[in-house]
């Protein structure tokens, strides 16, 4: 199956080519910017082939190409601007016999809170390969794990081991890996620990966890590398032990590196100092706010550039405990009037309404949205996690200002009412993102 277009949005409808005794099928999304907000499914016998092509990319949903009788499939995604990924992108070629690959190439940035598998799942079988690729690069509690039964794959993230060329362009200028990142190359049962390289021309900040480990039933220890051409900071933790064989061994190769146990580079992970889709490590630019009082609260970030092409302003939801990408809405627009409406206990606790009075709904300006969201979930009423302000998602204005001076009241039922400008109510029911 092919789809493309200037903007391709999938919505909640997924795409199935899978086969229950044959090989998986091929799906291939091509467009200026693709927002792949359902699963995709190839898996089969053997693993299928998924691919996806834009200028800017987001993934929200479940990608499969498993092999459930032989070797895992193939994903490659490839955008030449920007890549995010929340936590909702599960990226799965893991296969019986063999991991299969998974390789994303970005050309300016890659966000991604995602996870990864190319797993060998089978008795004998080797992992698969993870390459990650982008002039910047941000692994926000995201999960690379290209481990086997019968011995451990190869992950790279920004280059090749010693900054080898990876086949896919320039390495990575930056890379960011936040706590609560793991990225696994062990054998599980019998066999060798593979490799894990995480590689930056200028920096690397490292507070993430990296392992190759040998089986335990026997093999040897892989071979781990964690570096910055320039400067590596390093405070996250390596594991390339064999409780059966010879351990592995880690690489630190930079100019200078600095190994901390509290910040990465006098850079800390929390709510003021969040990494978000086009900041960096100096801090947030955009408007930052954690709803709550507890410090694992969920945390907004509101960006009022960047978005997709016609659709201007994006605000994103983060975990507050992993600070992992939960969703991301487009089209939010002027960040200075945006109000976000928490309910933080009771019946609809968790539940987030956000007011966007600057959404424009087609020729009509300002005419505002709510959109309603499950911070524990980061879903959207649509079941969706990230997405275009629209009705699927949203109560939208109709005319000018209907948003301007809007509120929200949360109701015992689960249930909300919002209040607008003209002294009207509008019941919004929120079934497909009420708590639990």
């Amino acid at each position: 199956m092919a789809i493309s277009g200037a903007t391709v949005d999938q919505g909640a409808t997924s795409i199935d080519v899978s086969s229950v005794s044959g090989p998986g099928g091929r799906i291939t999304i091509t467009g200026g910017a693709v927002l792949q907000t359902a699963a995709l499914n190839a898996s089969g016998s053997s693993g299928g082939e998924v691919t996806l092509q834009a200028n800017q990319l987001l993934s929200a949903a479940p990608i499969q190409a498993i092999g459930s009788q032989g070797s895992g499939g193939r994903i490659t995604s490839a955008s030449t601007a920007s890549t995010v990924q929340t936590l909702s992108g599960l990226w799965d070629v893991s296969g019986l016999s063999a991991g299969g690959s998974i390789t994303l190439s970005a050309g300016t940035e890659l966000f991604s809170s995602g996870s990864y598998l190319a797993q060998g799942t089978g008795g004998a079988a080797q992992g698969g390969r993870i390459d990650l690729l982008a002039s910047t690069i941000t692994l926000a509690a995201a999960q690379l794990d290209a481990s086997g039964v019968g011995g451990g794959g190869q992950v790279h993230v920004g280059g090749g081991f010693q900054g080898a060329d990876l086949g896919l362009g320039a390495n990575a200028r930056k890379v960011t890996v936040t706590p609560g990142t793991g990225l696994r190359a062990d054998a599980t049962a019998l066999g060798n620990g593979g490799q894990v390289v995480v590689w930056s021309e200028d920096a690397t900040r490292f507070a993430g966890a990296v392992s190759a480990k040998g089986g335990a039933l026997g093999g040897n220890g892989g071979v781990l590398e964690v570096s910055g051409k320039a400067d590596l900071f390093f405070g996250g933790t390596a594991d390339a032990s064999a409780p059966a064989g010879s351990p592995g061994s880690l690489l630190l190769d930079p100019k200078n590196i600095y190994i901390e146990n509290t910040t990465v580079g006098g850079y800390g992970y929390d709510a003021q100092n969040i990494v978000y889709p086009g900041s960096d490590a100096a801090g947030p630019t955009a408007l930052v706010e954690q709803l709550g009082t507890a410090a694992t609260s969920p945390i907004l970030v509101n960006v009022p550039t960047g978005g997709l092409p016609g659709q201007e302003g994006v605000t994103y939801l983060f975990d507050g405990s992993t600070y992992g990408l939960l969703s991301a809405l487009y089209g939010t627009d002027a960040i200075s009037s945006q109000k976000a409406n928490y309910s933080p206990s009771g019946v609809s606790a968790g539940l987030l309404a956000l007011i966007s009075p600057g959404w424009n709904n087609g020729a009509t300006l300002d005419a505002g949205a709510a959109t309603w969201i499950n911070t524990a979930t980061g879903k959207f009423a649509n079941g969706t996690t990230s997405g275009v302000i629209g009705s699927g998602n949203s109560l939208l204005g109709s005319t000018t200002g209907d948003f301007n001076q809007a509120s929200v009241r949360f109701l015992t039922s689960g249930q909300a009412l919002v209040f607008t400008p003209a002294g009207t109510t509008e019941p919004a029911s929120m079934p497909a993102v009420s708590p639990g």
